[in-house]
Protein backbone atom coordinates (compact mmCIF):
# COMPACT_ATOMS: atom_id res chain seq x y z
CA UNK A 1 0.00 0.00 0.00
CA UNK A 2 2.72 2.20 -0.38
CA UNK A 3 2.76 2.91 -3.64
CA UNK A 4 -1.63 3.69 -5.43
CA UNK A 5 -1.48 2.29 -8.69
CA UNK A 6 -2.06 3.86 -11.49
CA UNK A 7 -0.97 2.16 -15.01
CA UNK A 8 -3.47 1.67 -17.71
CA UNK A 9 -3.14 -1.43 -20.32
CA UNK A 10 -2.08 0.34 -23.93
CA UNK A 11 -3.94 -3.56 -25.43
CA UNK A 12 -7.17 -5.36 -25.11
CA UNK A 13 -6.78 -8.73 -23.37
CA UNK A 14 -9.10 -10.70 -25.44
CA UNK A 15 -10.96 -14.27 -24.39
CA UNK A 16 -10.01 -17.21 -25.76
CA UNK A 17 -13.29 -17.78 -27.84
CA UNK A 18 -12.76 -14.83 -29.54
CA UNK A 19 -9.50 -15.48 -30.90
CA UNK A 20 -10.62 -19.03 -31.91
CA UNK A 21 -13.08 -17.02 -34.34
CA UNK A 22 -10.72 -14.21 -35.86
CA UNK A 23 -8.46 -16.41 -37.45
CA UNK A 24 -5.24 -15.84 -39.14
CA UNK A 25 -4.60 -12.07 -39.59
CA UNK A 26 -3.63 -11.66 -43.46
CA UNK A 27 -4.88 -8.54 -43.97
CA UNK A 28 -3.53 -5.44 -41.50
CA UNK A 29 -6.43 -3.09 -42.68
CA UNK A 30 -8.37 -2.12 -39.65
CA UNK A 31 -10.41 0.00 -40.65
CA UNK A 32 -13.11 -1.69 -43.45
CA UNK A 33 -13.71 -5.63 -43.44
CA UNK A 34 -11.48 -6.23 -40.23
CA UNK A 35 -14.18 -5.17 -37.68
CA UNK A 36 -13.66 -5.62 -33.66
CA UNK A 37 -9.97 -6.42 -33.87
CA UNK A 38 -9.08 -3.64 -32.15
CA UNK A 39 -10.88 -1.77 -28.75
CA UNK A 40 -12.33 0.95 -31.06
CA UNK A 41 -13.98 -1.61 -32.93
CA UNK A 42 -14.86 -4.50 -30.69
CA UNK A 43 -18.87 -5.84 -30.69
CA UNK A 44 -18.86 -7.11 -27.11
CA UNK A 45 -16.29 -5.79 -24.47
CA UNK A 46 -17.92 -8.22 -21.71
CA UNK A 47 -18.22 -11.20 -24.26
CA UNK A 48 -14.70 -10.64 -26.34
CA UNK A 49 -12.64 -8.94 -23.13
CA UNK A 50 -10.70 -9.87 -20.06
CA UNK A 51 -9.51 -6.77 -20.03
CA UNK A 52 -10.35 -3.61 -22.07
CA UNK A 53 -7.46 -1.68 -23.51
CA UNK A 54 -7.14 1.43 -21.05
CA UNK A 55 -7.67 -0.14 -18.23
CA UNK A 56 -6.25 0.02 -14.74
CA UNK A 57 -7.11 -0.19 -11.18
CA UNK A 58 -6.93 2.22 -7.72
CA UNK A 59 -7.08 1.98 -4.61
CA UNK A 60 -9.00 5.35 -4.70
CA UNK A 61 -12.20 6.18 -6.15
CA UNK A 62 -12.32 8.77 -9.19
CA UNK A 63 -14.90 10.91 -10.16
CA UNK A 64 -15.51 12.74 -13.29
CA UNK A 65 -18.15 15.86 -13.75
CA UNK A 66 -18.50 18.87 -15.07
CA UNK A 67 -17.42 18.17 -18.86
CA UNK A 68 -17.12 21.16 -21.29
CA UNK A 69 -16.85 20.57 -25.08
CA UNK A 70 -15.98 23.23 -27.51
CA UNK A 71 -14.72 23.28 -30.56
CA UNK A 72 -10.93 23.55 -29.73
CA UNK A 73 -10.82 22.10 -26.51
CA UNK A 74 -12.66 19.54 -23.59
CA UNK A 75 -12.14 20.08 -19.90
CA UNK A 76 -13.38 17.95 -17.10
CA UNK A 77 -13.01 17.92 -13.05
CA UNK A 78 -11.81 14.77 -11.74
CA UNK A 79 -12.25 14.22 -8.11
CA UNK A 80 -10.16 11.68 -5.56
CA UNK A 81 -13.63 10.42 -3.93
CA UNK A 82 -11.41 8.37 -2.04
CA UNK A 83 -9.91 7.98 1.21
CA UNK A 84 -6.27 8.04 0.01
CA UNK A 85 -3.66 9.93 -2.35
CA UNK A 86 -3.55 8.53 -6.19
CA UNK A 87 -3.11 9.47 -9.75
CA UNK A 88 -5.69 8.97 -12.12
CA UNK A 89 -4.93 8.72 -16.12
CA UNK A 90 -8.16 10.95 -17.31
CA UNK A 91 -8.58 9.41 -21.14
CA UNK A 92 -10.46 11.20 -23.78
CA UNK A 93 -12.86 9.49 -26.19
CA UNK A 94 -14.18 10.84 -29.60
CA UNK A 95 -16.87 9.07 -30.82
CA UNK A 96 -16.50 9.65 -34.70
CA UNK A 97 -19.87 9.33 -37.09
CA UNK A 98 -19.70 9.22 -40.65
CA UNK A 99 -23.49 9.45 -41.95
CA UNK A 100 -24.00 9.29 -45.45
CA UNK A 101 -20.48 8.74 -46.58
CA UNK A 102 -18.04 5.64 -47.22
CA UNK A 103 -16.50 6.27 -44.21
CA UNK A 104 -15.98 3.98 -41.24
CA UNK A 105 -18.02 5.15 -37.91
CA UNK A 106 -15.87 5.08 -34.88
CA UNK A 107 -17.44 4.41 -32.27
CA UNK A 108 -14.51 4.82 -29.52
CA UNK A 109 -11.04 6.52 -30.44
CA UNK A 110 -8.70 7.84 -27.50
CA UNK A 111 -7.85 11.19 -28.43
CA UNK A 112 -5.75 12.13 -25.47
CA UNK A 113 -4.51 11.05 -21.89
CA UNK A 114 -3.65 13.37 -18.92
CA UNK A 115 -2.47 11.86 -15.67
CA UNK A 116 -3.25 13.91 -12.75
CA UNK A 117 -2.13 12.95 -8.83
CA UNK A 118 -4.13 13.96 -6.55
CA UNK A 119 -4.65 14.09 -2.67
CA UNK A 120 -7.55 12.39 -0.98
CA UNK A 121 -10.84 14.80 -1.45
CA UNK A 122 -8.85 16.85 -3.89
CA UNK A 123 -10.42 18.08 -7.29
CA UNK A 124 -8.29 19.22 -10.40
CA UNK A 125 -9.77 20.20 -14.26
CA UNK A 126 -7.98 18.50 -16.73
CA UNK A 127 -8.10 19.90 -20.29
CA UNK A 128 -7.59 18.32 -23.43
CA UNK A 129 -7.07 20.65 -26.73
CA UNK A 130 -8.64 19.70 -29.93
CA UNK A 131 -6.55 19.32 -32.98
CA UNK A 132 -8.38 19.23 -36.84
CA UNK A 133 -6.44 15.70 -37.24
CA UNK A 134 -8.26 14.18 -33.82
CA UNK A 135 -11.89 14.57 -35.80
CA UNK A 136 -11.05 13.15 -38.71
CA UNK A 137 -11.47 9.22 -39.91
CA UNK A 138 -9.04 6.64 -41.59
CA UNK A 139 -10.35 5.58 -45.45
CA UNK A 140 -10.02 2.01 -46.83
CA UNK A 141 -6.72 4.14 -49.00
CA UNK A 142 -5.44 4.96 -45.79
CA UNK A 143 -6.24 8.84 -45.91
CA UNK A 144 -7.39 10.89 -43.28
CA UNK A 145 -10.89 12.60 -44.08
CA UNK A 146 -13.24 14.61 -41.64
CA UNK A 147 -15.77 12.77 -40.31
CA UNK A 148 -19.25 14.04 -40.54
CA UNK A 149 -22.31 13.91 -38.21
CA UNK A 150 -22.04 14.31 -34.56
CA UNK A 151 -18.94 13.45 -32.18
CA UNK A 152 -19.75 12.04 -29.31
CA UNK A 153 -17.14 13.27 -25.99
CA UNK A 154 -16.39 10.87 -23.36
CA UNK A 155 -13.44 10.97 -20.36
CA UNK A 156 -13.29 8.34 -17.70
CA UNK A 157 -10.17 6.27 -16.36
CA UNK A 158 -10.89 3.54 -19.04
CA UNK A 159 -12.95 2.79 -22.14
CA UNK A 160 -16.41 4.06 -22.23
CA UNK A 161 -17.51 0.61 -23.44
CA UNK A 162 -15.90 -1.53 -20.58
CA UNK A 163 -18.47 -3.29 -18.53
CA UNK A 164 -16.60 -3.63 -15.58
CA UNK A 165 -16.36 0.30 -15.32
CA UNK A 166 -20.19 0.19 -14.89
CA UNK A 167 -20.15 -3.01 -12.71
CA UNK A 168 -17.86 -1.59 -10.12
CA UNK A 169 -17.13 0.68 -8.02
CA UNK A 170 -14.06 2.38 -9.50
CA UNK A 171 -14.96 5.28 -11.23
CA UNK A 172 -17.68 7.39 -12.93
CA UNK A 173 -17.22 8.86 -16.34
CA UNK A 174 -18.26 12.31 -18.07
CA UNK A 175 -19.38 12.40 -21.62
CA UNK A 176 -21.77 14.51 -24.11
CA UNK A 177 -22.31 14.79 -27.34
CA UNK A 178 -21.48 18.23 -29.28
CA UNK A 179 -21.82 18.40 -32.75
Amino acid sequence: GRVNPSGRLPLTVHKSQYLKGVGPVSNLNMTFGEQGRTYRRLASQKEDAWFSFGWGLSYSKFEYSDLKAGKTSVSVTVENAGSVAGAEVAQLYLGLGSEGSALPAVKYALAGFEKVMLAAGAKATVTFPLEAEQLTVVGSDGMRKPATGAVSVSVAGYLPTDPRATDGPDAKSASNVVA
